[in-house]
């Protein structure tokens, strides 16, 4: 059986529909690469395959050769050094060293605390949508209850969830690299955001 195709450049303003797809075929697809230096990629679509590859000890995210040349060439952008340097993008030892300052937030009496935390919240922003007969999924509920999350865990206040939001979605566009720089708005962004987090 020959895997299908998917080209995530294509994917217009409604993407779940291609995803569902995909699944419905296995959930592996070979496609257009993120990178123009690399001639394809493969990607999957369900949790469970995610979870799969993201812990295969063989699957790592920077593997020697080209694809570990590309990402070596893109730390010299200071917005791609920075993303490149998150937990989600780091292979060990790395990955556990920037694991290690959270670490505390894993443990089963702080993880109880949380989700005792997060239940409150949920419910007081349910009660609320109840009364008013409406509710925004994203505004009403997603974002509340995951900016609270990201507070608790990093120590800080975030006031304007919406503007953290759009200074992280502006930054995360040096990852498309089909480009040869990052937008300008990344640089800018990458800037806001080190001085919101210093």
């Amino acid at each position: 059986m020959t895997a299908p195709f998917f080209d995530p450049f294509a994917l217009g303003d409604d993407p779940f529909a291609h995803f569902a797809e995909m699944r419905a075929l296995g959930g592996i697809a070979r496609g257009a690469a993120p990178y123009p230096q690399l001639a394809d990629a493969h990607y999957v679509f369900s949790h469970e395959l995610v979870s799969r590859v993201l812990k295969h000890p063989a699957l790592l995210q920077a593997p020697p050769g080209r694809y570990e040349e590309v990402r070596r060439k893109l730390v010299d952008q200071a917005p791609m050094a920075l993303l490149s340097r998150s937990v989600m993008l780091a292979d060990p030892p790395q990955h556990g060293g920037l694991r290690r300052p959270v670490a505390g937030f894993l443990s089963r009496p702080t993880v109880e605390a949380l989700t005792q935390g997060l239940r409150a919240l949920s419910r007081e922003l349910v009660d609320r949508a109840m009364a008013d007969g409406r509710i925004d999924a994203v505004a009403g509920l997603a974002v509340p209850v995951s900016f609270w999350l990201l507070q608790e865990i990093m120590g800080i206040e975030i006031e304007d969830p919406w503007a953290l939001k759009s200074v992280t979605s502006r930054m995360a566009g040096a990852f498309d690299l089909r480009t040869d720089q990052p937008p300008a708005a990344s640089a800018a962004a990458y800037g806001e955001c080190r001085a919101f987090v210093e």
